[in-house]
């Protein structure tokens, strides 16, 4: 037996007050947050590249890192502050950058990397003008 056609079109809308809209947004922030951090944090739990990046670190500061051997994953950041330690001592680091690093930790995360990226390339940032400016005469201004 044929269908008949449908003679009406009901539609049913859904309102959200400003309450579920917020819990809607912090959801997604959530969610989104989540996919994001989850691939660096088991990048970060990888040995070697923990390795990589005390390595890279190091370089930077301007001493060398000798890791221990890979199998002694735990013992990679306390061996690198013992070396970082030993550097500091010696006075092979250069301060410039230890402070710009340790700035830049202080800061968090977003504002850190904002930071440090200005001090390796030289460019400015619009980050408002605090944290590190690069070639920053007065001490104002890196806003827009």
């Amino acid at each position: 037996m044929p269908k008949k056609k449908p003679d009406q079109v009901i539609v049913h809308r859904i309102e959200l007050q400003e309450t579920e809209r917020q819990l809607l947004r912090d959801v997604a922030f959530a969610y989104s947050f989540n996919r994001t951090t989850e691939p660096i944090v088991e990048l970060i739990n990888d040995n070697t590249t923990m390795l990589l990046i005390l390595s890279a670190a190091a370089a930077y500061l301007g001493f060398t890192y000798i890791p221990p051997a890979l199998e002694e994953g735990i013992n990679l950041a306390q061996d690198w502050y013992d070396q970082y330690q030993a550097a500091l001592a010696a006075g092979t680091i250069l301060r410039e950058r230890v402070d710009t690093v340790t700035g830049a930790i202080a800061r968090g995360p977003l504002w850190g990397v904002i930071d440090l990226y200005e001090a390796l390339t030289g460019t400015n940032v619009p980050d408002f003008g605090s944290g590190y400016e690069p070639n920053a005469s007065s001490g104002g201004g890196g806003g827009f």
